[in-house]
């Protein structure tokens, strides 16, 4: 089981009901309303696309204690040792900006056509040759490493990048 839903269903059990059951229970508070709403989500975010997450409500029923266990499940929920961090965490050394990424393709392929920051530039804006950043942080454009190696290797192969 989800750790984070058991987290919800030792401290609602009237949740955990209603999750196996429906029709079995009506929830006594609104703050068991948003509990459910919330178990729903992290049981099966995509399956459960039309359940409401809206953290107004929480914010405006929950007490400041209930609200911070609220925030909790959702950051256990959203962690990478939970179902979402399955993808690795953001490690800022392995990714470049795009300066980085322009000097490295032209180290790299001395003789290609992206020899001019400019043709460089354009390409990134048009979103053609160059490969999507894979991180936008605040407008500023960075891709992991191993994008840049593997583009690098793409770009080595053709004989249309080259002048």
């Amino acid at each position: 089981m989800n750790h984070a839903l058991d987290m919800i269903y030792k401290n609602f059990p009237n949740v955990k009901k209603r999750m196996e059951d429906p029709s079995s229970v009506v929830l006594s508070s609104e703050g068991e309303v948003v509990f459910y709403q919330l178990a729903q989500f992290v049981s099966d975010p995509k399956k459960n696309k039309k359940t409401v997450l809206n953290h107004s409500d929480a914010f405006n029923i929950l007490n400041k204690k209930e609200l911070r266990f609220y925030l909790d499940v959702l950051e256990y929920d959203f962690n990478p040792t939970g179902r979402i961090g399955e993808t690795r965490t953001f490690q800022a050394s392995e990714y470049i900006k795009q300066s980085s990424f322009y000097k490295e393709v032209v180290r790299e392929i001395p003789n290609t056509r992206m020899h001019s920051k400019q043709y460089f530039w354009r390409y990134v804006e048009l979103g053609t040759v160059v490969p999507t950043p894979d991180v936008v942080i605040d407008g500023q454009r960075f891709w992991h490493i191993q994008t840049v190696k593997d583009f690098i290797e793409e770009e080595k192969k053709s004989p249309l990048r080259k002048l």
